[in-house]
């Protein structure tokens, strides 16, 4: 069992870590929609996505691989940029759009699993370092008085840690859903934010007034389709 819980714990740590160290993309502001059509569309067809990427997490126990996690880590943009972090899209995608909602949603959920996560080894350690004390004292005469107490103090402050750590992968994980549908939603909101609409192949102005019929695309404007993976099988 405290094998399982190590190792629970160091994957909990390394993939904090590594979410941690990947580097900002700084993206520029997208055009205001009352820009020229050409720069809108040139601006479309330098930042848009081209492949959602995943990462699959595999971690080992004593009696072999106890569980494999597969998450959207990265989103490749037409200029070739890897953008880790959702939040680095919002430029392009708006205020308010449905990748900056989700982006937020991420931040707060990862900010919350971060918290949970170290205080719960925190606590896992401090509970393992008093049922120690406490199995010492137990062979000791002089102090075999406080070693039940330490060691059930400890124990409780173990246990707790414990499951404050799995609470906490469990907002790990919504901030990894929440990631990815950033990623998803990610062309829908750079669209919308540079009022260009069309069916993934051709695209051209939004209409600017309600009832307004939708400008047709421009000629020699044709893109290309979008090309976004599945989900991998659960």
């Amino acid at each position: 069992m405290t094998h399982g819980k190590f190792s629970l714990l160091s994957t909990l740590v390394a993939a904090a870590t590594v979410s941690g160290c990947m580097a900002h993309v700084p993206l520029p502001q997208a055009p205001p929609r009352e820009a020229p059509y050409p720069v809108r569309v040139q601006t479309y067809n330098t930042f848009r996505p081209l492949q959602l990427q995943y990462t699959t997490t595999v971690s080992y126990g004593r009696y072999g691989v106890t569980g494999v996690n597969t998450a959207a880590t990265g989103l490749v943009l037409a200029n070739g940029a890897n953008v880790f972090h959702p939040e680095d899209l919002v430029p392009m995608a708006g205020l308010g759009s449905p990748t900056d909602m989700a982006a937020r949603e991420s931040a707060n959920a990862n900010h919350t699993a971060d918290i949970l996560t170290w205080s719960g080894i925190g606590g896992s350690v401090l509970g393992a370092t008093l049922m120690t004390v406490g199995l010492l004292q137990l062979f000791n005469r002089s102090g075999s008085d406080a070693a039940i107490p330490l060691m059930v103090g400890g124990g409780v402050l173990s246990l707790g840690g414990s499951i404050t750590v799995l609470v906490g992968s469990g907002f790990r994980g919504a901030a990894n859903r929440h990631r990815e549908t950033a990623y998803q939603v990610y062309d829908q909101s750079l669209r919308g934010n540079l009022g260009l609409c069309g069916d993934g192949t051709q695209i051209g102005d939004c209409p600017t007034a309600p009832g307004a019929a939708p400008a047709q695309p421009q000629t020699g404007q044709v893109m290309q389709p979008v090309q976004v993976p599945p989900p991998p099988p659960n």
